[in-house]
């Protein structure tokens, strides 16, 4: 399987004054790559391509996954893998200890730009020590709120509605506000996925001209080293393999397109928990649709656009999300999409897809079905959707975030003028 796509990342404008970035990303994973260390691998690529200089803070496992992306850069390596069996509390835990230890090599910088990969505190506390510590600057991400204890997946927008806590997801959330709390008071600036997740940090005090909306980039170039392929599959879902992603919602849709369009067939790209993977797995059975769905496990690069290009509907099926930049990959693909109704997602993607009200599954599968049997609407949302992505191009999204780094580094030296 391949990870890199064969070509170069084109270089985004050369930087006049170069920085100096120090990237902890103790969270990095091969085979899992959630929305934020997927922006953090895309922006520094091109920002080492720009002629900054790029430092990687991470484990043995990160390494070879920046690696595989062609991450040209200097790696401080946190020896943690050995450390997994303990379980994630106590490795991240660990991770941290080492990440201060090795903040030795960071102080020697006289100007360095830290950027926290995640909102793990793993990635957070060992920047606010460095921070605390030394003139910096230091950019924390904070890019998928996590869920309220008191609410489930399924009634996440529900007012009202509230559920029993779940012991693991209360941990993650008091964790998430207080890192984002430090975020808030210590951090230069706050690169988010949404406008709409503008609002928390306003109301915690953080000037908006402190937070910057991602969303997420597409990259045309190695999309486009792919050829147009057969039309092997009907639908396609694309994503981590997670409840938040809405799979067991997927199953059950594909089974009712299944119902009206005999032998159609369902790719899903993507890796998950074990134990999650099982109940997807079992659902297929159960509704007898072992030879309707292909399960890829992960996949990326030029085989993961091969499969995307060879598909005919995008099926983005979060019932809990603020983006899910794996959509914009399908439509730049050329597939027309069908997404549930969620709020943050009529901002991020208001055009080239298809809704469906949040749960209706019929619903979801008549709009897929719609764009199978009609080819009219299937070619107007497809141009639409391909037109809609070609703003969503990592080399714009990265130039931007760096000119706001840029900007930060000038203020704090005290450069007038740019100069």
């Amino acid at each position: 399987m391949r990870l890199t796509n064969g070509c170069e990342t084109p270089a985004i404008k050369a930087q006049e004054r170069p920085l100096a970035f120090y990237i902890i990303a103790n969270t990095l994973t091969p085979g899992i790559m959630g929305g934020d260390l997927k922006i953090c691998i895309e922006f520094a690529r091109r920002w080492a391509k720009a002629g900054n200089n790029v430092t990687v803070i991470t484990s043995e496992d990160g390494v070879s996954v920046c690696l595989g992306y062609g991450l040209r850069a200097h790696y401080l390596t946190v020896p943690s893998v050995k450390f997994r069996r303990l379980g994630r509390p106590m490795l991240h835990l660990i991770q941290a200890v080492l990440t201060f230890i090795m903040a030795r090599e960071i102080a020697k910088e006289p100007s360095a730009v830290l950027y926290s990969a995640s909102n793990f505190w793993c990635d957070v506390f060992p920047a606010l020590w460095i921070k605390s510590k030394k003139l910096c600057t230091w950019i924390g991400t904070s890019f998928l709120p996590i869920l309220h204890p008191f609410k489930s997946l399924e009634s996440a927008y529900e007012k009202g509605v509230w559920s029993w806590p779940n012991p693991k997801v209360f941990a993650l959330f008091l964790f998430q506000r207080i890192s984002d709390l430090l975020l808030s008071r210590h951090a230069d600036a706050i690169f988010i996925t949404n406008d709409l997740d503008k609002s928390t940090f306003i109301k915690a005090g953080v000037s908006p001209k402190r937070l910057l909306a991602i969303y997420g980039g597409v990259d045309h170039e190695a999309i486009s080293t792919v050829p147009e392929d057969r039309k092997e599959f009907d639908g396609v879902f694309l994503g981590r393999l997670h409840p938040q992603k809405g799979l067991l919602f997927l199953i059950d849709i594909w089974h009712r397109v299944c119902a009206r369009r005999t032998g159609a067939k369902l790719a899903i790209i993507g890796s998950g928990d074990k134990h999650h993977v099982m109940k997807i797995q079992a659902e297929i059975r159960r509704r007898g649709l072992g030879g309707n769905v292909k399960m890829f496990g992960f996949v990326d690069g030029y085989d993961k656009y091969k499969i995307l290009k060879s598909s005919r509907v995008f099926l983005h099926t979060s019932i809990y999300d603020n983006c899910g930049m794996a959509a914009a990959e399908g439509m730049a693909c050329g597939l027309p999409a069908v997404r549930f109704d969620i709020p943050a997602l009529r901002l991020a993607y208001p055009k080239g897809m298809l809704v469906a009200s949040l749960k209706d599954c019929q619903a979801f599968a008549d709009a897929v079905l719609a764009l199978l049997s009609n080819s009219k609407l299937c070619e107007e949302v497809r141009r639409v959707a391909v037109e809609a992505m070609r703003s969503w191009d990592w080399n714009d999204r990265a130039e931007r975030a760096l000119k706001v780094v840029q900007v930060i580094v000038d203020k704090q030296s005290g450069v007038v003028g740019g100069k």
